[in-house]
C-alpha cells in the first residue's frame, strides 16, 4: 500500500481564499497530494488555474462540466483521500455541511467524511465576527464537533472589513499542523480496543423519583470520538441522550448495577478502559414499588453504598490501562492522587465541578491529569480539545 497521503482541500468564497495557496505549498512540500475542490464563489476570489498549478491536480468546480468519462468524481476522491480540509470555510458552507446539504463539490465531498466509520474532516472557519458569533453559526459548529469534525478555531484580530473580532482564518501553520497531526495519528491507536463509559447513573427511589447527577456525558463522548478517530475499536457504554458518536458499538445503562454488569461482561474484550461516567456512590436501600405520596410528615430514605466498580475491575486489569475520573469540589489534586492509589488504576483525570463555566453540562473543561510519575494541568478549553490531550497521554503509555 502506498505511504503517500492524499487530502481533499475544499476552498470556499471568502477573502481568505488566497491563503489556500500557502496551504497547498506546505502540503506539497510535505509530500502530500492535494486534490482541490472549490465552490463557484471561491473561483471569483482566486482562479482555479492558480490552485490547479500549485496542487498539480485538476480543480473540481462545475458538476456539469463536459466529461470524456462519467466517473463519479467526488466519490472517487473520497475513496482516495485520507482526510478532507475546508479552508477557508464560510458560514454558508458550515451550515450546508451541518445540515447535510450538497449543491457544490465542497459540500458534496464533505458528506463522505466524518460520519460513522468515515475519515477525518477538518474545518477552518473564516468570516466576520458577527456571522461567527451568530447563534445559527455557533449551533452549526457545535453540531459538527459532536459528529467528530475537527474545528480549527479562527483567531481574533483585524478583519478584512476593518472591524476587529473573532473570525480571522487561523494561522496557516496551525491549520497545516492540525492536518499533519491527523494524518500521522489517525491510526496510531489501531491496535487498541477501548471501552469508554459516559453519563450519570440514576438510582430509583420509587417508580417516579430517582437519585442522579448532572453529568451530560459530553466528556466521555469526546474521548470516545477521539479514540475512534485515531484508529481504536471503541465500545461506548452510556446513559446520555446526546447524539450517537461514530464508534463501533453502543450499550445503554441506567443504574450503577447495570453498568457494573455490562462492564463485567465487556471488560475482557478491551485493553483500555476510560471510566468517564459519573457513577453514584450510593443507592436507595429499599426501593418503593409504589409512588411515595406527599404527606405532612418528614420521611427518611436510607442509602447504601454502591459497588466500587473501577476498583473491582482494577484487581483483574492485568496489562490493561484503566483511566478514572475524579469530579471534585475541593482539593482536586489531592483527591485525584488518592483515587489513583486507592483504586489501583493508571491515570486519573480530575476536574472541578464547583464552577459553572466548566464540568457538568458545559462544553468546556479544565482538568489535571494525575499519573504515578507526573501531573499535567490543562487550562480551560473545549472538551473536544481536552479529549485530544487525554488521548495523547493514553497513547504515550499504552
Amino acid at each position: 500500500m502506498s505511504s503517500v497521503k492524499n487530502i481533499i482541500l475544499g476552498i470556499t468564497g471568502g477573502i481568505a481564499a488566497y491563503k489556500a495557496c500557502d496551504l497547498i505549498r506546505l502540503f506539497v512540500k510535505a509530500g502530500i497530494r492535494v486534490h482541490p475542490v472549490m465552490t463557484p464563489s471561491a473561483a471569483r476570489f482566486i482562479t482555479p488555474l492558480t490552485i490547479s498549478y500549485l496542487a498539480s491536480n485538476k480543480v473540481l468546480i462545475d458538476f456539469f462540466e463536459e466529461k470524456i468519462d462519467w466517473s463519479v468524481e467526488h466519490v472517487e476522491l473520497a475513496q482516495k483521500a485520507d482526510l478532507m480540509l475546508v479552508a477557508p470555510a464560510t458560514a454558508n458552507i458550515i451550515a450546508k455541511i451541518a445540515h447535510g446539504l450538497a449543491d457544490d463539490y465542497v459540500s458534496l465531498s464533505a458528506l463522505t467524511f466524518a460520519g460513522k466509520g468515515q475519515k477525518p474532516l477538518i474545518i477552518a472557519p473564516a468570516m466576520n465576527f458577527r456571522m461567527y458569533e451568530h447563534p445559527a453559526t455557533v449551533q452549526n459548529i457545535k453540531t459538527l464537533r459532536e459528529r467528530g469534525v475537527v474545528i480549527v478555531d479562527p483567531e481574533e484580530g483585524e478583519l478584512a472589513c476593518g472591524e476587529v473580532g473573532a473570525g480571522r482564518l487561523a494561522s496557516i501553520d496551525k491549520i497545516h499542523k492540525t492536518v499533519l497531526e491527523k494524518l500521522e495519528l489517525s491510526n496510531d491507536l489501531r491496535n487498541v480496543r477501548a471501552i469508554v463509559t459516559a453519563g450519570g447513573t440514576s438510582e430509583p427511589i420509587d417508580p417516579v423519583r430517582e437519585i442522579t447527577n448532572r453529568s451530560s456525558g459530553k466528556m466521555g463522548y469526546c474521548i470516545a470520538t477521539e479514540l475512534k478517530n485515531r484508529g481504536a475499536t471503541v465500545i461506548l457504554i452510556t446513559s446520555s441522550s446526546l447524539p450517537d458518536p461514530s464508534v463501533d458499538k453502543i450499550i445503554r445503562f441506567k443504574t450503577a448495577s447495570e453498568l457494573e454488569n455490562i462492564l463485567n461482561s465487556e471488560f475482557n474484550k478491551c485493553n483500555l478502559l476510560v471510566m468517564a461516567a459519573a457513577v453514584a456512590d450510593f443507592e436507595v436501600k429499599e426501593k418503593n414499588r409504589d409512588k411515595i405520596h406527599r404527606t405532612a410528615e418528614n420521611i427518611t430514605i436510607e442509602l447504601t453504598p454502591t459497588a466500587d466498580i473501577i476498583a473491582g475491575l482494577a484487581k483483574q486489569k492485568g496489562d490493561r490501562l484503566i483511566v478514572g475520573f475524579a469530579a471534585e469540589t475541593d482539593n482536586l489534586i489531592k483527591q485525584a492522587q488518592s483515587k489513583l492509589e486507592s483504586k489501583g488504576i493508571d491515570m486519573v483525570v480530575g476536574n472541578d465541578i464547583s464552577r459553572d463555566d466548566i464540568g457538568f453540562g458545559s462544553d468546556y473543561n479544565e482538568v489535571v491529569i494525575v499519573m504515578r510519575n507526573r501531573q499535567i494541568r490543562m487550562k480551560r478549553a473545549l472538551k473536544s480539545e481536552i479529549a485530544e490531550n487525554i488521548v495523547d497521554e493514553i497513547a504515550s503509555i499504552i
